[in-house]
């Protein structure tokens, strides 16, 4: 093996796509990789090998999908460090996002946040419409217009479906804890990274008639991108063609239509989900994904002509085709919420007099859209801020914009009055700490317990069932405490 050191060294490897002339990444003795593994000189069937040759599992790196060594281009410099030359240096900020923020699962909307924060200019990412040269349309009609509030389909034919993922994209993705597939799935993914839209790419050729978006029918079954095959009910929303259901709305693709590497022509989703219809589906099929993470939190609901756009500008690039019009159907989107907001209750809540001017420019960095009031401020919550409805939210985002740390610390006094216990009554931990004494034990238990205790202790064939249970042996609210008391002995 030539590893740049100006001597061939000698190392034995097994992988099945070893051969002669291809360029891999090699640990020689000394080096250290993922889980402390030491590299040094070693005996392998009588042979003496000074080093390994790798795969990207041995190099921590994602799975590239190949059974055996990670082969580099041949342009690749014999003799580099593998971190130099993949770039692997890189520095990983773990953001921990909180449910009333899913504007900030895409970099677009971190960027937003970060300029809130630094009072940075905050640069849009640019949204390209693509020339229309193709004639294919895909109808789509919402039957269900209270879970559905919009819905956008565009057809691209004659694509290159075998077209590589660019380096640079796969990177990306990889970097962000999303597997590279296929260059039309990794660019609906890196769409939903970028800007935050979920998307979903169909097999045109696949569908039969108009798109519907509508509740699952009893019965109805469909088999997944996962290789699941789920019975569906009546709570869950789909999107069909003429013949079935298709995929699991804002959840998960179905295996029947999905591209493949043979797909000429596709169709482009791009829709907005009400929240409430998305919520605990992950649980009910047990299985979830980063579309259903997104729409269960609420996606910004005037972001899907942009992932249109901006799917259909990277499809071109790298796959090729002819992107047809958009379609779109709309059903019952949220009304942009308008709040007020008090100066002086602001001062109140935050102890702090912050100027009306410096007040402003916060609430213009989050994109609140101020109005001056004889009071304050008047809000209107953008589209993709779902938890400003009420003054406290706003003074919430004003206090941690402005800074906890720059409000003071002043203690607050007052005088307690100490109130009389009448001689007839005892204090309840009294009580508590007498039977204690008296050798009794108090149980705190679950009010939540398995049906068949309700069944067994309490002749109870009816109960109140959760929704969402804790777990199966929590599915219904206990009518009596003898299954709690059976469960601690």
């Amino acid at each position: 093996v030539d590893a740049g050191t100006g001597e061939l060294v000698q190392i034995v490897c097994g992988a099945p796509n070893v051969k002669a002339g291809i360029k891999v990444p090699c640990s020689l003795p000394g080096a250290v990789l993922p889980g402390n593994f030491k590299i040094k000189p070693t005996k392998m069937r009588g042979v003496v090998s000074n080093g390994m040759l790798c795969s990207t599992d041995e190099l921590g790196l994602p799975d590239d999908g190949v059974n055996g060594l990670h082969i580099l281009p041949q342009d690749a410099p014999v003799g580099a460090n593998i971190r130099e030359y993949l770039d692997l240096d890189d520095t990983v900020f773990t953001l921990k996002i909180t449910p009333n923020r899913a504007d900030c699962l895409s970099i677009k909307g971190i960027a937003r946040e970060v300029s809130a924060l630094t009072g940075c200019a905050f640069k849009q990412p640019a949204i390209h419409a693509v020339p229309i040269t193709g004639s294919r349309k895909q109808p789509v009609q919402i039957d269900a217009p209270a879970d559905c509030g919009r819905f956008i389909s565009r057809v691209i034919e004659n694509v290159n479906a075998r077209a590589a993922t660019p380096d640079w994209m796969k990177q990306r993705l990889e970097r962000s804890g999303i597997r590279s597939i296929s260059a039309l799935v990794d660019i609906g993914n890196y769409v939903m990274l970028e800007i935050g839209q979920p998307m979903h790419v169909f097999d045109a050729d696949k569908l039969s008639g108009s798109l519907h978006i509508r509740r699952a029918r009893e019965g109805e079954t469909l088999e997944c991108l996962n290789e699941k095959t789920v019975s569906l009910s009546e709570n869950t929303l789909v999107v069909a063609d003429e013949k079935g259901a298709l995929s699991l709305a804002g959840l998960m693709g179905g295996a029947a239509s999905a591209v493949s590497d043979d797909t000429q022509n596709i169709v482009l989703e791009a829709a907005w989900f009400a929240p409430e219809i998305i919520a605990g589906k992950s649980r009910q099929y047990g299985f979830g994904s980063d579309s259903s993470f997104r729409f269960e939190r609420g996606v910004d609901y005037r972001l899907q002509a942009d992932a249109i756009e901006r799917a259909t500008e990277l499809v071109l690039q790298i796959c090729g085709g002819a992107a047809g019009e958009m379609v779109e159907a709309q059903g019952e989107l949220p009304e942009a919420k308008q709040v007020e907001l008090r100066l002086g209750r602001l001062k109140t809540v935050l102890g702090v007099d912050i100027p009306a001017e410096q007040v402003e420019t916060i609430l213009q960095h989050l994109g609140l859209q101020p109005e001056k009031t004889a009071e304050g401020f008047r809000v209107t919550a953008p589209s993709f801020r779902f938890d400003i409805e009420i003054e406290a939210d706003l003074i919430e985002e004003i206090g941690r914009v402005y800074g906890y740390e720059n409000i003071p610390d002043d203690y607050t006094s007052g005088r307690l009055k100490m109130l009389a216990l009448p001689e007839t009554r005892r204090p309840r931990f009294a009580v508590y700490n007498e039977m204690a004494a008296r050798g009794y034990r108090e149980v705190v238990s679950y009010a939540f317990v398995d049906e068949q205790w309700e069944l067994d202790f309490a002749a109870n064939a009816n109960p109140i069932r959760l929704q969402n249970p804790l777990a199966a042996q929590y599915a219904v609210m206990r009518s009596t405490l003898i299954g709690g008391l059976v469960e601690i002995l």
